[in-house]
């Protein structure tokens, strides 16, 4: 297990100064809260139901190391709202690399925060870390078909439709889109 210290983490800054910072075990609580505020039942297309399977902060924490120690990178979405004293968590946007090279990628954002911009720009934030430091070619992305919202938001942060796998529709981002 390699623990890493928030110090050491990645922050990605989106030009407005929303931070994309690297999900640690530390962040788990924050995590958690974010996913029971409700509305992520979608969450569950991938064979993985959240809401019934993190039933604590704790198992939260240990899915948030095991996604470590398998070299994904998974960022929270942490915005600042008027008049707080700290940052929020609403939200996700997580990289999965697999040994052929290939790159996922997977978003959300809780209810309370949709349609503010927070998925398009972390989106966006993490592309172009992938694309410009990372040097990757293309990222895909997985959207149920019935998720309308999610469709919109990978075509307009630069997804382009691939093909229909059963209820999935792939898109992918290619490099060239960030240069």
């Amino acid at each position: 297990m390699n623990e890493l210290s928030p110090e050491r983490r990645f922050t990605l800054v989106s030009p407005d100064g929303r931070e994309m910072r690297q999900l640690l075990p530390v962040d788990a609580p924050d995590y958690w809260g974010a996913i029971q505020q409700g509305g992520r039942e979608h969450l569950n297309q991938f064979g993985e139901d959240i809401a019934t399977n993190n039933e604590r902060a704790e198992i939260t924490r240990q899915r948030i190391q095991e996604s470590l120690d398998r070299g994904d990178l998974r960022f929270g979405i942490w915005v600042r709202p008027a008049a707080a004293d700290k940052q929020l968590l609403v939200g996700h946007v997580g990289l999965t690399f697999d040994d052929a090279g290939n790159v996922s990628i997977g978003y959300w954002v809780g209810e309370p925060h949709t349609r503010q911009g927070h998925a398009s720009c972390g989106i966006t934030t993490v592309l172009g870390f992938v694309f410009g430091v990372l040097r990757v070619d293309r990222v895909n992305a997985l959207v149920h078909v019935d998720n309308e919202a999610s469709r919109r938001t990978a075509e307009a942060t630069g997804f382009v439709w691939g093909r229909m796998i059963g209820k999935k529709i792939t898109y992918t981002a290619f490099r060239g889109l960030y240069d």
